[in-house]
């Protein structure tokens, strides 16, 4: 991945639109907007996806017309699409706003891969590890992954390769739609020098404008065109919060940014977000 620094980024779900300067073509950097797929009914029944996969809900599908919607004041020059069923039914929707684009399927783009605990709740997965540890684990590389899934190292290499390949293919002054999943943006994130503890909304944007230095700056980060895909108690308690402005506001070099841009694992607080589910298996 290419070099990177922080700087201040704007907006959760539902605090501010989507920024009017998108809809213009920024001809010093290349623009990726990040949506996160629709919600789904194993979303709704908090149960682990990664690469399984479940249909979208109607209300699933309402806030992904909404983001539609919102990115059609938006030209786009290109889109990539984890190869899930629910992100290439999100992206359909998004692309009827942009007819003369196919969307390019990407498996580097994938969820991250629970092997035996897909399609179990988050309950059974929590029981066996606690979420700080495995997104912490996940960040830094060490985890090894679940009976039958990936390794965290395995599954940062391909979301680091995918990225770089996408950012390599495409000139400043142009905007390339990357439909993906909760962890997998968050990991990009992350790798960018941008750590978050808040989980992505279903169907929400997050717009990374990449310079010609290969500088990352996020414009905003998971705003949600429909304002209700998050659901209550879905985002992460008040401390988490403060935490997420500490990260910002810290140099990377402060923080320790670990080999192939994982985030280091020491700059995760234990009482961030501990026992809340990240949606992270979606």
């Amino acid at each position: 991945m290419g070099s990177h620094r922080q700087s201040s980024t704007r907006g959760y779900p539902g605090e501010v639109p989507l920024p009017d300067d998108l809809t213009t073509p920024d001809p010093e950097s290349l623009t990726l907007l990040l949506v996160r797929h629709g919600r789904t009914r194993f979303n709704a029944e908090r149960r682990i996806q990664g690469w399984a996969d479940s249909e979208l809900t109607p209300d699933g599908l309402a806030g992904v017309r909404a983001t539609a919607v919102d990115l059609s004041r938006v030209t786009l020059d290109a889109a990539y699409s984890s190869p899930s069923q629910r992100t290439l039914t999100t992206s359909s929707a998004i692309l009827e706003h942009h007819p003369a684009l196919e969307v390019v399927p990407r498996d580097g783009l994938r969820e991250f891969n629970f092997g035996e605990y897909e399609e179990r709740s988050e309950a059974e997965l929590v029981d066996h590890i606690d979420w700080l540890e495995l997104f912490r684990g996940v960040l830094d590389g060490t985890y090894p992954g679940f009976p039958g899934g990936e390794s965290a190292r395995t599954y940062l290499d391909r979301v680091g390769a995918v990225f770089e390949e996408i950012e390599a293919a495409h000139e400043p002054g142009e905007n390339v739609l990357v439909v993906s999943h909760g962890m997998t943006l968050m990991v990009y994130l992350a790798m960018s020098g941008f750590p978050t503890h808040r989980p992505l909304a279903n169907a929400s944007v997050t717009a990374v404008r990449v310079g010609r230095t290969g500088v990352r700056r996020p414009v905003v980060i998971g705003h949600d065109p429909s304002g209700v895909a998050v659901q209550e108690g879905e985002l992460a308690p008040a401390e988490a919060e403060a935490f997420e402005r500490r990260v910002r506001d810290r140099r990377m070099s402060e923080a320790g940014p670990l080999e192939n841009g994982a985030f280091s694992g020491k700059a995760f607080d234990d009482g961030a977000f501990r026992d809340k589910p990240l949606s992270a298996g979606s």
